[in-house]
């Protein structure tokens, strides 16, 4: 890919946590971001590129007609209401420089349910903060043949895809942070705690109920997954406890490159600045591309929707809170379908929000969709990496995820309650 586009989005996101950082205004970042983005329109694939154009032509539509129903016009909030998204998908792709020094120890199958909650335990946490790299590592463990039972498939995603619910280095945390701003962390993060531990407990039972006489899946990271584990996570929780104020989104965005540079393997500085302009970063050109068209998208309906339920008199004057998990439901669905869940969230958003929704309470039910949607739909990124890496088919990952969908869905019912109770009682 061309050296232009990773230069691009290196600047890019080297403006946008200065601008995050200082009182510097945001407005570069966002005509650099949007730079790269029309450059590496050309680069992305097909299906991405007709999804973008749609979403686009779709929020500047609704803009215009928000602008003839009285609303205002931000070019800076249009063009960069997902750049805190894309810095994080920017930072994190550092992470790929150190992917030889993460490996995976040898795994002999085992019987025990204590080596099981260990693998589970492994995937989750390193992979919350590493993300999919500790997927491929621990997939290419436990793969036969090249290839993965349902039971290995299943205990990868979900396990993996739980972390959404609560891991700051999840894009979802990004997300859920963009869509409701003013969401309380000491609230929704402990909902997604318990969340992601109820997403163990069905998994694990059942991996076990699907073949109870085979080896439980086995796997044991290594101290370098371990060593990166810790120093992000240290780094992110030091910062944060610096800069109480700065969103985690830009916190996880700032640390991670530099601390990817220094565990990375050592390499010449003109090798590794030709590895980060020419593959590392424009790597995420299809993410950039859609997060930016999304992002007009969402500003659009944002602005047009609560004018015009307002102008029929359809505004709704509260939210009930069967919605919340109700909208976890819409994002699952809307998945299965094909849709990414950054589009429903910010469809949710726009519609929800102006009608009083719980900011809290709506940035459980965003994590909550993301984390089950994408571990159960085969057009998910999650499932058509292990599409594509382990030869399973979309259609028995399609069967295997409707069961899970629906007891998560209960859970996130029963959180979300538990979630209002609290905020009644001023918690």
């Amino acid at each position: 890919m061309s050296p232009r586009l990773g230069a691009l989005l290196l600047a890019a996101l080297l403006a946008f946590l200065v601008s995050a950082f200082t009182p510097l205004p945001q407005a570069p970042a966002v005509v650099l971001i949007w730079v790269a983005g029309v450059l590496g329109f050309a680069e992305v694939d097909a299906a991405t590129r007709r999804l973008a154009l749609i979403l686009t032509a779709a929020g500047v539509i609704a803009t215009v007609w928000a602008l003839f129903l009285g609303a205002g016009f931000d070019p800076v909030a249009m063009g960069g209401i997902n750049l805190p998204i894309i810095a994080l998908f920017l930072g994190v792709a550092f992470l790929s420089l150190v992917g030889s020094s993460v490996a995976a120890a040898p795994a002999t199958g085992s019987r025990g349910r204590g080596r099981l909650w260990r693998t589970m335990l492994s995937i989750h946490l390193i992979g919350a903060v590493i993300n999919m790299s500790m997927v491929a590592i621990a997939g290419d463990r436990m793969a036969r043949d090249g290839t993965l039972g349902r039971r290995e498939a299943v205990l990868l995603a979900r396990v993996y895809c739980a972390a959404a619910f609560w891991s700051p280095f999840f894009v979802a945390a990004a997300v859920a942070h963009t869509y409701a701003p003013d969401a309380r962390a000491s609230l929704f993060i402990p909902l997604g705690i318990l969340g992601a531990l109820c997403a163990f407990l069905l998994t694990a039972r059942e991996v076990m109920r699907l073949d109870p006489e085979a080896p439980l899946p086995d796997f044991t990271p290594d101290h370098g997954a371990l060593k990166l584990t810790g120093a992000l996570l240290g780094a992110a929780l030091l910062l944060k406890a610096m800069l109480a104020d700065m969103p985690m989104v830009v916190i996880v965005a700032a640390v991670t490159p530099p601390l990817a540079l220094l565990l990375m393997p050592r390499m010449e500085p003109r090798v590794l600045l030709q590895q980060l302009l020419t593959r590392t970063l424009p790597a995420t050109s299809s993410q950039v591309v859609l997060f930016l068209a999304a992002g007009v998208f969402a500003y659009g309906i944002s602005q047009w929707l609560p004018l015009q339920l307002e102008a029929v008199g359809l505004l709704p004057a509260s939210v009930p809170l069967m919605v919340y998990p109700l909208a976890t439901g819409l994002i699952i669905l809307a998945a299965y379908a094909g849709m990414h869940p950054l589009i429903s969230i910010a469809a949710l958003s726009s519609a929800l929000l102006p009608a009083g929704a719980e900011h809290s309470l709506l940035a459980f039910s965003f994590l909550a969709g993301w984390a089950v949607g994408t571990a159960v739909a085969p057009l998910s990124g999650m499932n058509l990496f292990l599409i594509g890496r382990y030869r399973l088919r979309a259609r028995e990952i399609a069967r295997w995820g409707p069961g899970y969908a629906l007891a998560m869905l209960g859970v996130v019912t029963c959180l979300s309650i538990a979630g209002h109770l609290l905020l009644a009682a001023g918690v």
